[in-house]
C-alpha cells in the first residue's frame, strides 16, 4: 500500500512539473494520425515543424522530435519561441514519421496555427511520403558530424561529477533523436543542431525506482538536458553550454 501511494506521489509530482514548464514555454500540442492503416517499427520518431509562411517560402521557426512508443495517433508537445511569431503573418505546422531517417509518412497538408484565428492545438494527418522527400536539414551539418554515432559518457553533470559505476551516456543519432541512461533510467529526446546552437525538445524515459543518490542524478541529467543552447568540443570532450555559455554537461567518448 505504502509503495502504491508513492508510486501515486511521484507520478502527480511528475505531471505537475510538466504542467509548470507547459506554462513558462508556449507550446503547440497536438497529434498525428495516418490516413491508411499501418503499423510503426520500432524506432521510428514523428519530427514537426512550426513554418512561417512568408511569400512563396516557408521558413522554418521551431521543431521538435518525438519518439513513437505506441502506434498512431502520436501525442507531441512542440516549444517555441513567442517573439518569432509575427501577428500579422500566417504560421503553419507540418510533420513526418521517419524511420531510420527516412521519411515514411508525411502531412497531407501544412494546418494553421497561432495567428489568422488559429488556435494552440492542431490534428495533423499524415499520408505515405513521396520517396525523396523530407524535412529540410535534418541531417546533421559537418559540426555535429562529430556528435553523430559516438556514444558519450557524462563525466560531470551540472556542475557535479558523477557517481562511480553507474554511467551517464548520450547518443546522438543521424535522425534527430538522442538516446541514453541516466545511470538509473533510460531516455530518448529530440534534439536540433544548427547555427543558433543546440536545443533539446520533450523528453521521453523510464521510471524505475532507484537509491536517491541515483534520482538525484537522473534528476540533475534531465534538468541539465533543457538548460542546454550551444555546444563545443575540444581536447577535453563535448560540452554542452547553458545561456551563460557555462558548461551543464561535460562527457567524453565512451572507450569501446
Amino acid at each position: 500500500m505504502q509503495q502504491t501511494r508513492r508510486a501515486i506521489l511521484a507520478a502527480s509530482a511528475t505531471l505537475l512539473a510538466a504542467r509548470d514548464a507547459a506554462a513558462q514555454s508556449p507550446a503547440i500540442h497536438g497529434r498525428a494520425t495516418l490516413r491508411e492503416r499501418g503499423a510503426l517499427p520500432p524506432g521510428a520518431v514523428l519530427f514537426v515543424e512550426l513554418l512561417e509562411a512568408t511569400g512563396t517560402q516557408l521558413v522554418r521557426l521551431a521543431d521538435a522530435t518525438v519518439p513513437v512508443v505506441r502506434q498512431p495517433p502520436v501525442w507531441f508537445t512542440l516549444p517555441y519561441p513567442p517573439a518569432s511569431i509575427a501577428a500579422g503573418r500566417q504560421h503553419l505546422v507540418r510533420g513526418w514519421i521517419l524511420v531510420d531517417g527516412v521519411a515514411a509518412w508525411a502531412s497531407a497538408a501544412p494546418q494553421p496555427v497561432l495567428t489568422q484565428g488559429a488556435g494552440q492545438e492542431v490534428d495533423l494527418v499524415l499520408e505515405r511520403a513521396v520517396p525523396g522527400t523530407g524535412p529540410a536539414m535534418l541531417a546533421p551539418t559537418a559540426p555535429s558530424a562529430a556528435l553523430v554515432g559516438q556514444v558519450w559518457l557524462a563525466q560531470e553533470i551540472g556542475g557535479l561529477g558523477v557517481l562511480p559505476n553507474y554511467a551517464s551516456t548520450l547518443r546522438f543519432r543521424p535522425d534527430g533523436l538522442a538516446q541514453g541512461t541516466t545511470g538509473c533510467n533510460r531516455f530518448a529526446v529530440g534534439y536540433t543542431v544548427d547555427a543558433a546552437g543546440m536545443r533539446f525538445g520533450p523528453l521521453s524515459s523510464t521510471h524505475l525506482r532507484c537509491a536517491p543518490d541515483l534520482e538525484d542524478q537522473d534528476r540533475r541529467l534531465h534538468q541539465a538536458l533543457g538548460q542546454v543552447l550551444d555546444w563545443r568540443m575540444d581536447a577535453g570532450g563535448l560540452q554542452l553550454l547553458d545561456a551563460g555559455d557555462v558548461p551543464v554537461l561535460r562527457l567524453v567518448p565512451q572507450a569501446g
